[in-house]
């Protein structure tokens, strides 16, 4: 049997229900020299250790991703056991680098203060990804998360940076500072039984449990799920608190908050950053700062990044806020925050 992390090198079997799709299979791989075998619907075509490159391209470049999509491999044939399809197959092979990171690479976090505005002080940290291969080379957090997605390993780089965060957390901060931990709701398929392992140390964090921020990412088109709400049943009666990320216009965001009744939100930096020179997107922010005074939930505003944002969201009565104009992320967090010494803010209207 064989899976597909061997693809493409040694015996491989495949099979479609597109005639379309499997008439190109085999006109391209007949021509190629690959194909072995087309019986019952499966082709079997052979790859040997010096052709991976070759034949990743010769797929890449005569399917589309739609057709990749399927084109499933299968395990032992004739019996159709569908293991996954061409293109995450193919996409595990362009990332091989990213299936070495997960057993070898460093992965930490680095601390960013959520402030705020009306006290003038920290009112927590979030825990952002950082990662290096094993020779030291640092990876960048969008080039992570892309191949992890890409190759649907994404539960797995998860569950690194939620261990990260924790580790941190419980290393350089206080009892009293909130920790936001992200949790990518696409990266838990099994809902609450996928964080067992995770709760169990935040559990041992001083900070546990009504200090520790479980924040959702991705979790717009997983919000009428099972297992999202499982999971969030049950960080809730363990006290933890839940924060709901990035924020957007739209219908669906509103659906989503009434659906998940977080204890935070945060609002898109999207949205936020240079609202103040777009009468557009000033109107939608100080729309939701509004919805949440009226729903008393904290709404921390992310992206402000200079001083024009600053003075615009403190014009609007905004409570937490975060961005580079505070303090960027760092190893060590970074507790006095500069720009409330003395500062005083421009008024700006859009």
């Amino acid at each position: 049997m064989h899976s597909a992390e061997d693809f493409p090198n040694g015996f491989m079997s495949m099979v479609t229900d597109n005639p379309r799709v499997d008439e190109k299979l085999r006109r391209e791989t007949a021509a190629a020299g690959l194909l072995r075998s087309n019986h019952a619907g499966i082709l079997v075509i052979e790859v040997d250790s010096g052709g991976e490159d070759d034949a990743g391209r010769l797929f890449s470049g005569a399917l589309s991703l739609c057709e990749q999509d399927q084109v499933f491999l299968l395990a032992e044939p004739p019996a159709p056991w569908r293991l996954s399809s061409l293109r995450t197959v193919l996409a595990r092979h362009r990332t091989a680098w990213f299936s070495e990171f997960l057993r070898t690479g460093r992965v930490r976090s680095h601390l960013q203060p959520i402030v705020d505005l009306r006290e003038r002080s920290v009112f927590g940290f979030e825990a952002l990804f950082r990662g290096e291969l094993a020779d030291g080379t640092p990876l960048l957090p969008v080039a992570a998360f892309e191949a992890a997605r890409e190759t649907d390993q994404i539960a797995a780089l998860d569950r690194k940076a939620r261990h990260a965060a924790l580790e941190a957390g419980a290393r350089l901060l206080s009892p009293s500072e909130k920790l936001f931990v992200n949790v990518d709701a696409a990266g838990l398929p099994g809902g609450a039984a996928d964080l067992d392992d995770t709760l169990e140390l935040a559990r041992r964090l001083p900070q546990a449990p009504g200090g520790i921020v479980f924040e959702l990412v991705e979790s717009e088109s997983l919000a009428s799920s099972s297992p999202l709400h499982s999971m969030l049943d049950r960080l809730r009666e363990e006290g933890f608190l839940i924060a709901l990320d990035d924020l957007t216009s739209g219908f669906s965001t509103l659906a989503v908050l009434d659906r998940l009744r977080p204890d935070i939100a945060k609002l898109d930096q999207r949205l936020v950053h240079g609202a103040w020179s777009d009468r557009y997107r000033a109107r939608l922010v100080r729309a939701f700062v509004d919805l949440a005074e009226d729903l008393d939930l904290p709404l921390v505003l992310e992206g402000v990044e200079d001083e024009d944002d600053y003075a615009f969201i403190c014009d609007l009565g905004a409570h937490l806020a975060q961005g580079y104009y505070f303090a960027r992320p760092a190893a060590d967090p970074v507790r006095e925050i500069a720009v409330f010494r003395n500062h005083r803010a421009v008024r700006k209207s859009a």
